[in-house]
């Protein structure tokens, strides 16, 4: 996907655009709808121009806990300056995009997938109190309890209790 920079120049509001996952580059991020939706505005500013709105694309991920398949809806919001002067910001800026003036179009693609990837939460859960598999014998501990005696489990921080 890209935009034709005079068209970013004119101001819009929430316009909507569809993006399949398939053209993006990969990431490793495991879509289960094709469709994300991009919900933009554009907006002047005295330099260039600025993009916002919201990314929205259903990602699925495998709980840390239980290995169960999830699906999360991610909901990532976008600013984004274009700056034509490459020394107009400061080193805190990290949202600016430098571009050429004869560029006629700016590419988000790859923008797209890193935003993505990068949004994945460290430890995804199927829900809050999962209690996981058993270390022993695999059972899913939320549907099931296991019989196998885990008070025999080589713990080698069991030798603290004992201080």
């Amino acid at each position: 996907m890209s935009f034709d920079i005079s068209n970013l120049k004119t101001e819009f509001i929430k316009k909507e655009y569809k993006v399949n996952s398939k053209e993006l580059p990969e990431r490793g991020t495991n879509f289960v709808n094709e469709e994300i939706t991009l919900i933009l505005s554009s907006k002047k500013t005295a330099l260039g121009f600025e993009i916002f709105g919201k990314l929205k694309a259903s990602i699925g991920y495998e709980c840390v806990r239980c290995l169960k398949n999830i699906v999360l809806m991610t909901n990532l919001p976008i600013k984004l300056k274009f700056d034509a002067k490459k020394n107009s910001f400061s080193e805190y800026d990290n949202d600016i995009i430098v571009y050429d003036l004869m560029d006629e179009e700016f590419k988000i693609k790859n923008m797209i997938a890193d935003m993505l990837e990068l949004a994945k939460p460290n430890n995804a859960l199927c829900k809050e109190d999962c209690k996981g598999l058993c270390s022993k014998c695999g059972i899913q501990l939320d549907y099931e309890s296991c019989k196998c005696n885990r008070t025999h489990i080589n713990n080698p921080f069991d030798k603290l209790k004992f201080l």
